[in-house]
């Protein structure tokens, strides 16, 4: 059973992550490394899964081995401490590439009455 917090955390990361989405649809990788007003709007909800992903207990996140969450706390240090080295192909790819199956994934464990 998740308890009160983690699925608060879980549905932060989710939301965050279909918004990041959100901000990519429609536009080439090319589009968007010209569109600031997106990057810095997808840069925001990649910073927010990955904090939320890190507020998350280490013995709950082992309970949910499938969720990636080295990945996206690793994603949030890199925007976060490596700003000015973030090129915006990259966060185009993290989220056309892994957001898509990071969204099913936390949709099936909250949809699963855990």
């Amino acid at each position: 059973m998740i308890d009160a917090r983690t699925r608060l955390l879980l549905e932060d990361m989710l939301v965050y992550a279909r918004h990041a989405e959100d901000y990519i649809a429609g536009l080439t990788p090319e589009i968007f490394a010209q569109t600031y007003v997106m990057i810095h709007a997808a840069t925001r909800a990649v910073e927010v899964v990955g904090e939320a992903a890190s507020q998350i207990p280490a013995d709950i996140r082992q309970m949910m081995p499938t969720i990636p969450w080295r990945q996206a706390i690793d994603m949030r240090n890199k925007v976060i401490h490596g700003y000015r080295s973030l090129q915006p192909n990259t966060l185009y790819q993290t989220i056309r590439d892994d957001f898509p199956p990071l969204i099913a994934e936390i949709e099936r464990i909250l949809n699963s009455g855990a």
